[in-house]
């Protein structure tokens, strides 16, 4: 196992070995609550894969009374990182990646979804994240589902 603290981040290995085979321009969502550990788990792949990571808060736009990005600017991250004479694959993570990727027209070719026991709340952003959940159901539509421990 490559990860010990954390026995499924090695069944994430596992799981995406398969669809990062070829190296080519797959695109990788991770989704979940906030504080479920989706960056954590994000930055561990790219970096045990060698593949980019679009920490999808990093494009958010503040000041617009919920979870607006910058989609042109991802869409141009991504087609960059995949498209082109060597394409690459990319994960791009976030609270609401799947619809980021609907938006910019962009189907994730493997998903994964993050869960802890406790969920932490979201705030000012749960009926936003509610009606995403209820529009997208991204933990019944990813590939994987991981139950992280609550101890970090």
């Amino acid at each position: 196992m490559r990860h010990t603290e954390h026995p499924q981040y090695a069944q994430a290995i596992s799981a995406l070995e398969p669809a990062l085979e070829a190296r080519d321009g797959k695109v990788i969502a991770i989704g979940g609550w906030p504080l479920s550990g989706k960056t954590t788990l994000g930055r561990y792949l790219a970096w045990q894969f060698n593949v980019s990571l679009i920490e999808s808060d990093l494009f958010i736009i503040p000041n617009q009374g919920g979870i607006v990005h910058r989609e042109d600017e991802v869409a141009r991250v991504i087609e960059h990182r995949i498209g082109g004479a060597h394409p690459n694959p990319v994960i791009i993570e976030g609270a609401t990646v799947l619809k980021l990727l609907a938006q910019i027209k962009v189907k994730p070719d493997f998903s994964i979804y993050v869960e802890r026991l406790t969920n932490h709340d979201a705030h000012n952003l749960a009926a936003e994240l509610d009606a995403y959940h209820k529009q997208f159901q991204p933990r019944d539509a990813a590939d994987l589902v991981l139950l992280l421990p609550d101890d970090d």
